[in-house]
């Protein structure tokens, strides 16, 4: 049910930032028009209202297969997604304090599960949590250049691998809501659907 509302949402969104942008769109080729009254611009504005039309359906399609593209999916209803980069995503079900990345597996063959972590230079580093599974190690870092997965037994042996590295210790990794509203709030939030 939370995904069809979701859906629905995204459906009306992705119509008013269509509307907005075929005028954007209708306005400049307005003015280029006017500095260039015999061009290609002059033709296609003559019908204003079927270019915003036109704009209008064209910038739709376009927004609404973006919704479903890598970069463009942030999940639907109870389901969240962050690309972090080089295929892979960071998932969450129902809201909950857990994350996963489904296609990277730890040193004892369980999902990469973390309550706490960040993306910072195509890697992600993070505590090795989950509801269901009990890893061995306490931390990781990925290093999603080339898919390696480090993990750590310690807190202590993770920043002291950061600290080495000049990367941030575990007092800075967020939660993922933290990182969910970094990544989709902003501008993604109000230019995208």
């Amino acid at each position: 049910m939370g995904a069809m509302f979701h859906f629905i949402f995204l459906l009306i969104k992705i119509a008013i930032l269509s509307s907005v942008y075929a005028l954007i769109l209708l306005i400049v080729f307005s003015q280029i028009k006017k500095s260039k009254p015999e061009s290609w611009f002059q033709k296609v504005t003559a019908d204003k209202k079927g270019f915003w039309l036109s704009s209008w359906a064209i910038i739709y399609i376009m927004l609404f297969f973006y919704m479903f593209t890598y970069w463009g999916n942030h999940g639907f209803g109870d389901s969240a997604k962050i690309p972090i980069g080089n295929g892979y995503l960071v998932k969450n079900i129902n809201w909950t304090e857990y994350a996963f990345v489904e296609n990277v597996k730890t040193a004892d063959g369980k999902i990469l599960g973390m309550t706490k972590f960040l993306v910072l230079n195509d890697k992600l580093l993070g505590n090795l949590n989950d509801n269901f599974s009990f890893y061995e190690n306490r931390f990781f870092l990925l290093d999603m250049n080339t898919g390696e997965l480090q993990e750590f037994k310690t807190k202590q042996a993770f920043e002291t691998h950061n600290k080495k590295n000049g990367l941030p210790n575990a007092i800075h990794l967020k939660s993922f809501n933290g990182n969910y509203h970094d990544y989709w709030g902003g501008w993604r939030f109000v230019l995208l659907p």
